[in-house]
């Protein structure tokens, strides 16, 4: 089949930002705004991705039974735009995602909190990591640390629920918040902001963000990631009630709810930046990216023809 590029379809489910909210309308209503233009335009992307992923299936499928003088290349080219495909139709749900919350946290000035995607990798040694999946702008780095050395992700992990901090530093100097980043002499150091500081509880803080790894003093980019705030939202499906033929078919069994296939994260500079609606929104995404997710696995890990291409004709 013709290659098809599913971040080309970004022009025609692109949506008018004034549509999003109307008037002054604050707190809940924002919200119910917010899941109904998200929910409206994802639905858009959503039926064209898992059309075409579908024909790709097929089209693996049908090569698998071709002739065989020419299978061994065809199913490996096939395998490859499939897996292509799949790619850059998540990142199309993540940038899609990004555009609309850039949306919702729009004040006027550029005070809004940072978004990205984590994904869970686990070791030849057995142990979890956490990866970048997709940095707010699409792009992906190499940074990844054990699961057990962030307390965020970490109890987000174990408990398969959200985890929202928002005085990282308080916490961090009673031992109670880990991160990799962090220097911990630097951090014994700190000066917590006193209650009439109020130029220091919002904003950066220059003097905490000293304290992170790396600190370089003036550049904007790498300020925004001293965050005092966090919140962080586990991609599952938890709470859902799942068929015994879905567990069966998927091999996860009992630990279909536990499984979890990512996290959507947000930070902020500001201390106290995260309130009741921002984790109804951290739902939102990580609700609908979720779904993008499970598709992978259905095509991918889970199923039998993707599987069987792999065993009879390997990637070289």
């Amino acid at each position: 089949m013709t290659s098809i590029s599913l971040l080309s379809f970004s022009p025609k489910i692109s949506f008018d930002a004034s549509s999003m909210f109307i008037g002054d309308r604050k707190g809940d209503q924002r919200v119910i705004d917010f899941c109904q233009v998200f929910t409206c335009h994802h639905q858009g992307l959503l039926v064209q991705y898992l059309t075409f992923v579908n024909e790709y299936h097929k089209s693996l499928r049908l090569a698998m039974e071709a002739d065989a003088t020419s299978r061994s290349e065809n199913v490996k080219l096939i395998r490859g735009e499939f897996i292509d495909f799949i790619n850059e139709g998540f990142k199309a749900a993540w940038m899609l995602s990004v555009s609309m919350l850039n949306v919702y946290y729009n004040n006027g000035s550029d005070n809004k909190p940072r978004f990205c995607l984590k994904g869970r990798e686990e070791a030849v040694d057995g142990r979890d990591y956490i990866i970048d999946v997709f940095r707010e702008n699409g792009a992906v780095t190499k940074n990844k640390c054990l699961i057990n050395q962030n307390t965020g992700f970490e109890l987000c992990y174990d408990n398969g629920c959200y985890f929202m901090l928002n005085d990282i530093p308080s916490s961090a100097k009673k031992g109670n918040y880990k991160n990799p980043r962090l220097v911990k002499s630097m951090v014994d150091q700190y000066r917590l902001p006193l209650k009439f500081e109020f130029w220091r509880k919002k904003g950066f803080d220059d003097a905490w963000g000293k304290c992170w790894d790396g600190y370089n003093e003036g550049t904007p980019s790498y300020n925004k990631s001293c965050y005092r705030s966090t919140l962080i939202v586990p991609l599952t499906l938890r709470g859902n009630q799942l068929s015994e033929d879905f567990r069966r078919q998927t091999h996860l069994g009992k630990n279909a709810e536990r499984m979890i296939y990512g996290f959507f994260c947000m930070d902020h500079v500001s201390l106290g930046a995260f309130k009741q609606e921002d984790i109804a929104i951290g739902y939102i995404v990580a609700d609908w990216l979720s779904i993008y997710l499970v598709l992978r696995y259905n095509f991918v890990v889970w199923s039998e023809t993707y599987k069987r291409s792999l065993s009879l004709y390997p990637d070289n």
